[in-house]
This record gives structure tokens, sequence and C-alpha cells, in this order.
């Protein structure tokens, strides 16, 4: 007896659940009493934004998501896809009440540097599948060519896709809320995007005696090809290498900034293959007036603190102290860092 009283108690308490957890969805009016109003705003920080906005609202419960596209001020916008009724209006956000996510993103199809994959899928979200993915380019593509120069020939043959420094296009910005209470009337949100990019800046001693530096190319390997957006990571499953310039700030000293979605740490200190490693093209003229180009390489292993293995998120600036010295007779590259690393020739 005891025992077909507790599975009637169950039985009950299981029916008041799943009354609970499905009320919302299962009220059928018209003008769905349970809708609620939200305002958009965005704080971008001094950041002249330009881009159209993708919002996509995520109710936890049912799984329930839609599209919308706004003016970066959010005053303004429209449904994609998937409006939660029949009356909705442009320049109105409505979504269902309850707990809800929101995922913005800038939104640019002409964008030189990302795709976007799944951005504009209501459903994608409660997977987890909505990425950007690097545009890929050959080292000798106009892009390429037209920023870099001859130079990056000296980077023929190392087996990698390229992707654009993040100098070269429009920064993507996104966000992806905390879970939030949206109830039924109005509510506010006041977006605050920031940048997928990662800025990765190197400092180097580099010396010329009796040769003239013309110019400069660094190339860095590790860069995931990916970026998650509700996660807010990128994906190292794949990854890229990228060019950027290396300019005199004086002296003998270099520097240069990669911004990219993130870093994928070297194998080990003695590396000089794979992902995390940087390597300089430095094209000099000598005394008598002719040109070569001397590449030279380091593993950038002992330069990340702790264990760290996938770097973003957080600026990093990088001190490459282990001097190269470029004389008539070539480039001495013998002296170590205060890391313990050093350059290899290649």
């Amino acid at each position: 007896m005891n025992k077909i009283l507790k599975n009637i108690a169950f039985a009950v308490v299981a029916s008041l659940s799943f009354a609970a957890c499905t009320d919302v969805d299962l009220c059928t009016n018209e003008e769905h009493p349970h809708l609620a109003v939200v305002e958009l705003g965005y704080d971008w920080n001094g950041v002249e934004a330009n881009d159209s906005m993708i919002v996509l609202p995520y109710r936890c419960m049912s799984a329930w998501g839609c599209t919308y596209i706004c003016t970066p001020d959010g005053t303004k916008g429209r449904y994609i896809s998937n409006a939660p009724d029949s009356t909705v209006l442009n320049d109105t956000l409505k979504v269902k009440a309850g707990e809800l996510r929101f995922l913005t993103v800038s939104y640019d199809t002409n964008n030189q540097g990302f795709s976007y994959r799944n951005v504009l899928n209501s459903a994608a979200i409660k997977y987890g599948t909505i990425n950007l993915q690097y545009r890929p380019y050959k080292l000798n593509s106009a892009l390429l060519l037209d920023a870099y120069g001859k130079g990056i020939a000296a980077f023929e043959n190392m087996g990698y896709n390229y992707i654009l420094n993040g100098d070269m296009f429009n920064p993507i910005y996104s966000q992806y809320t905390d879970v939030m209470n949206i109830s039924s009337g109005v509510n506010s949100i006041e977006f605050a995007p920031k940048s997928v990019l990662t800025n990765f800046d190197f400092n180097f001693d580099i010396s010329a005696q009796g040769v003239t530096i013309d110019n400069i190319v660094a190339h860095l390997s590790g860069i995931p090809y990916r970026y998650n957006l509700t996660s807010e990571k990128p994906l190292a499953d794949s990854t890229a290498a990228v060019l950027f310039d290396v300019n005199s700030s004086g002296a003998s000293k270099y520097s240069g900034r990669a911004a990219v979605a993130g870093l994928l740490r070297a194998a080990n200190s003695e590396s000089i293959n794979g992902a995390g490693i940087l390597t300089l093209a430095i094209s000099v003229t000598n005394g008598a007036g002719s040109t070569k180009v001397y590449k030279v390489a380091t593993s950038l292993y002992n330069y990340i603190p702790g264990l760290e293995n996938l770097l973003y998120g957080s600026d990093r600036e990088f001190e490459i102290d282990a001097p190269i010295v470029i004389t008539n007779n070539g480039v001495d590259v013998s002296a170590v860092s205060s890391t313990g690393a050093r350059w290899f020739k290649m």
C-alpha cells in the first residue's frame, strides 16, 4: 500500500512539474500574453560602428529562438526568421518571456577577413554551431602582395593557409549575454560588444652594421581558423598563418602587431615548424648595393608563461629580446633571449 501511495504522489508531482515547464508554450491566445518587448541599446565605447547587428534571442526552456537584424544603435530593425507571432512590427523586438540569453554580432557579408556560419540560423544556437570562419588567402594573392610586397616570397613552400591580419579589415564585434529574466511587458537590454580579435604585440632587437634594413615582414603560425560566438573563444581544430609588418621604433628596436582570433602555443622551445612559430623575412641592402633577404625563426613556447595552450581574449605583449645582428657577412643569431629562447636561421 505504501508503495502504491508513493507512486501516486510521484505521478502527481511529475504532472505539476510538466505543467509548470510547458505552460508558456501551451498558450494559444491570438495575442500571446507571455510575449515581451525588448528595447535594444548598444554601448560602443568610442568605436565607430557602421555594420548592421544580428540579434539572436534564445529562450532556454523549449529552446526557442528567432533572428532579428537592427541598426548599430538598436533602434531600427526587423525579423529575419521565426517571429514569435503574426502581429510583430518593424522596429519592435518581441520574444517569448522567460529566461533568455541574447547573442549579438556585427553583420557585414562583404567582410574580407571572416565569413559567417549559421549566424542567421535561429536554431543553431541550441547546438553551439554559430561560428566565424577566416577567409583563406594564397600567399601570392593581390591583397597580401599589395600589403607586404614581394618580400613575402621568402615564405613560399612553408605549407600554410593564410588569413588577413586584423588591420586589413573591419573587425567583427559580438557578445553572448548571461541568462536574463525577460518578463511580459517592456524590457531593456544594452549590449557592449567586443572585437573577436586579440592583439599580440611583438618587440624585437635587430641591429644593422654596414647594411641597411629595407623591410621586415613577420610570419606567425598557429592562428585558430574559426571562432565560436556562443563559447566566445576560438576553435583550434584547424589553424592558419598570418603576416604582419615590423617597423622601426628607434635604434635597434622594432615592433609589430598581429590582430587575430587567437594563438596556439608551440609544441616545445626548439621547434621551428607547426603552431606558435614566429618567422621574420628581413630585406637588406649591403655596402655594395646588393639586396638580400634573411629569414630567421623562433618558437614562442618560452615566451608564454605557465601552461596556457591557447591564447585569446586578453591582449599580450612579447619581448623577443634575443638579438639579431646583420652585417655584410650575413646574419648572427647566436645569442639567446632572457627566456632561454633563440632565433634559428632558415
